[in-house]
């Protein structure tokens, strides 16, 4: 009886020390966090997307994509985003908290045409693709847009105040 409580004892202890908790402690150098929305399948004048990119480093990149503006673009415009090392190792370990860096998520048939996001977050030399809202249920929905409200945060006020401006002003310049 004592050698199985004492057989017990160690194998929670091993579980507790390699098993549980986040495998990575250490944001890698390559860590970046990349998020995408779209309101969906409108009319061109309608239509609208941003796309924004925080690392690797303390860099990122905002994108606003107004109708179905191809590259180069002159509709397209991009802001730079300043952000510290601390808001990125911050990031990371929400990630890690939120247990992100997988690739098994609960999902559902995708919804086709409504708006849509979608995050790729890049560490330790992988990409983890997490699910498209519109594919996700339950809990892991849930997870996923709180993740989204969290990196969105990162983007200045000014930012989205100017994305909506711009869009704005390209609804009311289309030529139909």
């Amino acid at each position: 009886m004592r050698k199985a409580s004492h057989f017990f004892l160690f194998v929670t202890a091993l579980f507790g020390a390699f098993g549980c908790g986040p495998r990575f402690k250490k944001m890698p150098d390559d860590f970046s966090v990349r998020v995408s929305w779209n309101n969906g399948s409108l009319p061109p004048e309608f239509r609208m997307e941003y796309v924004f990119t925080i690392g690797p480093g303390p860099q990122g990149q905002f994108e606003h994509i107004p109708g179905y503006a191809e590259e180069g673009d002159s509709d397209r415009w991009t802001q730079d985003l300043g952000i510290s090392k601390s808001n990125l190792e911050y990031l990371y370990d929400y990630a890690i908290r939120k247990n992100l860096l997988r690739s098994k998520w609960n999902t559902g048939q995708q919804l086709i045409g409504g708006s849509d996001g979608r995050v790729v977050i890049t560490a330790h030399g992988k990409e983890y693709q997490l699910p498209r809202l519109s594919a996700l249920q339950g809990s892991d929905l849930a997870t996923v847009k709180g993740a989204m409200a969290v990196f969105r945060a990162f983007v200045p006020p000014e930012v989205w105040d100017e994305m909506e401006t711009r869009q704005e002003a390209f609804e009311a310049g289309f030529d139909k």
